[in-house]
């Protein structure tokens, strides 16, 4: 039987979470040092696929697309062993593998959203709406046309500024992230 490092793959890997809510944020890295740093500041706050007594208040998980592991620096000839979906930007994808059409074709995303800019997607997924604030209604609409309990926020870009680091500048976003989305559901 093989043994699985826990402590060294992202929970969301071996099994969905189940939380009620969802905020995604697609970055932008605007060079491979930023890039690099920012997941060198943001990996001890991953969550991992070990067991957990009680369930953390929050969890958060990293993706990288193809584009974005080009802008960290990974070589062509690397990139060029990938699965060709994956190589392939998502939004010249969709309309044909996933049927998005009408509202929810490619040009009703989120500018920037599914194309070479789109590098870095963070999750982030409170326990419960205690967590966030206060208690969603269960009528509100759903934002931007999807799921209620998702929230689809958009792209930034990894370049630190004078408002701090970009992972304080995340620590700010998910709690702006977490106002908005019961903001959006209490409409």
């Amino acid at each position: 039987m093989v043994s699985l490092a826990l402590g060294d793959i992202q929970g969301n890997v071996l099994q969905g979470y189940g939380f009620p809510l969802a905020a995604y944020l697609f970055l932008e890295v605007p060079d491979e040092g930023s890039g690099r740093r920012f997941l060198g500041e943001i990996v001890g706050e991953v969550t991992h696929a070990d067991q957990w007594d009680d369930p953390p208040a929050t969890t958060t998980n990293v993706a990288l697309t193809c584009a974005g592991l080009r802008a960290l620096g990974v070589a062509d000839a690397v990139l060029r062993t990938l699965p060709k979906a994956f190589q392939e930007p998502i939004r010249d994808r969709a309309p044909r593998e996933l049927d998005d059409t009408g509202p929810s074709a490619p040009g009703a995303w989120v500018e920037g959203l599914g194309t070479g800019r789109s590098h870095v997607l963070v999750m982030i997924h409170p326990y419960s709406s205690v967590h966030v604030g206060r208690a969603p209604r269960d009528d509100a609409p759903a934002p931007h046309g999807g799921r209620g309990d998702r929230q689809l926020v958009g792209m930034l870009e990894l370049r630190p500024g004078p408002s701090g680091s970009p992972l304080e500048r995340k620590r700010r976003l998910e709690r702006r992230l977490a106002e908005a989305l019961i903001s959006s559901r209490s409409r």
